[in-house]
């Protein structure tokens, strides 16, 4: 019986505790009470010593059970699920947390007296079936007087992706007299990390435990090294795939931003890991132990990723696209290896810019919230793929 993985039930354990006695009652030739008979125990209720053997196989099976409970406690795939996130601390891991969604709304007043609303007022709409919150306080006008309508943003309440296309009413019955209106599709948020999700990053997924987080953050302090992604794949059997690379088991998989070093990096990366790291473009040898271990690593490539950033026309200053378009080239190639770019983080970057009202951003194609780019390779930013459009919206 393998104790580890397997449990057995009261009864066949009692059964065993019975047989095994009979075994040794015939081993030592011990009689029954008629003296000509080697004595032999029935699996019966009406046999005290059946009572016994039951008592014993329940305790065997409870010690089966924690047995194979702390077992289970270091591995990622069978442990609980409270167990988990235990298993990510040790690791060096965390499990991502959600971002709520938001969308670009109006605010109008139809009303004759001035409103105000408070920032978090909570607004709900019929497509998605969740709420939202206003993010600032907002004071409307009378409908006669200009400054009756405000562009505003609201976040949904929970985190998630929670999809709302453009030209969505949100309702909140304490202000009878205001519409909200959204003005383009909601930007889409993330809900927080599934724990299967947690499991395989423990198991075989990018590696944050200590130590490669010094060898990264070592690497990165080499001059001619931007930003660095390892990648161990912790696994004795399974390839872990990273991009279209695959990771041998018990390998580790280096990309930098930056330029040829590899002498550089050899001394860094064994200077933490003393395994080998066997996929890559280039490779150079490094003695340790006795023994000759490559080192293979890419360097990232660049990714040319369009964005296209709307704005309200009726506000837009004169020199708006200009000035959208050099915020957003100010932040080409600073994200880092394999990091997909996002509408979210557009919209951050040119929000503040005033030179109008932003009332959507858009990564890869008019319509996309993010990028797809591969573990080797990194966001940058050209003139012809940056795009100002201007959308005729009150």
């Amino acid at each position: 019986m393998d104790s580890v993985k397997t449990i057995d039930t009261p009864y066949n354990n009692a059964v065993s505790v019975i047989n095994r006695t009979n075994q040794l009652l015939l081993e030592n030739n011990i009689k029954d009470s008629t003296g000509e008979a080697v004595a032999q125990m029935d699996a019966t209720p009406a046999n005290p010593a059946w009572l016994f053997a039951l008592a014993c196989g329940s305790l065997h099976t409870a010690w089966q059970e924690r047995i194979a409970k702390a077992y289970s406690a270091l591995d990622a795939q069978n442990c609980e699920d409270d167990q988990v996130l235990v298993l990510a601390a040790i690791a060096g891991l965390s499990r991502d947390s959600g971002t709520p969604s938001h969308i670009t709304a109006t605010l109008s007043n139809n009303g004759n007296a001035s409103v105000t609303i408070p920032v978090g007022t909570i607004y709900s709409e019929s497509v998605s079936g969740h709420n939202w919150a206003l993010n600032r306080n907002v004071t409307l006008a009378p409908i006669t007087d200009p400054g009756h309508t405000a562009t505003v943003v609201l976040y949904s309440t929970e985190d998630g992706a929670f999809y709302v296309p453009a030209a969505t009413e949100f309702n909140n019955s304490d202000y009878p007299d205001v519409t909200c209106i959204s003005i383009a599709q909601s930007f889409e948020g993330d809900s927080i990390e599934s724990l299967s999700s947690l499991r395989n990053r423990i198991s075989m997924g990018k590696e944050q435990s200590d130590f490669l987080l010094q060898a990264m953050n070592a690497i990165e302090r080499l001059p001619a090294v931007e930003s660095c992604s390892i990648w161990f794949n912790k696994s004795i059997s399974q390839n872990l795939i990273v991009g279209n690379k695959i990771v041998p088991p018990r390998t580790c998989y280096i990309v930098i931003k930056g330029v040829d070093i590899t002498e550089k990096l050899a001394d860094v990366y064994f200077s933490y890991l003393d395994i080998p790291a066997t996929v890559g473009s280039m490779e150079s040898t490094c003695r340790r132990g006795m023994q000759d271990l490559d080192i293979h690593y890419d360097v990232a490539a660049e990714v040319a990723v369009p964005v296209y950033v709307t704005i309200r026309a009726s506000d837009a200053a004169a020199g708006a696209d200009g000035a959208y378009s050099e915020a957003v080239m100010a932040m080409s190639g600073t994200l880092g290896c394999g990091e997909n770019l996002t509408a979210q983080k557009v919209s951050e970057w040119v929000q503040n810019v005033g030179y109008g009202t932003v009332i959507g951003c858009n990564v890869g194609t008019s319509t996309g919230i993010t990028s797809n780019i591969n573990p080797d390779e990194y966001v940058v930013f050209t003139p012809e793929n940056i795009h100002i459009i201007r959308a005729n919206v009150e």
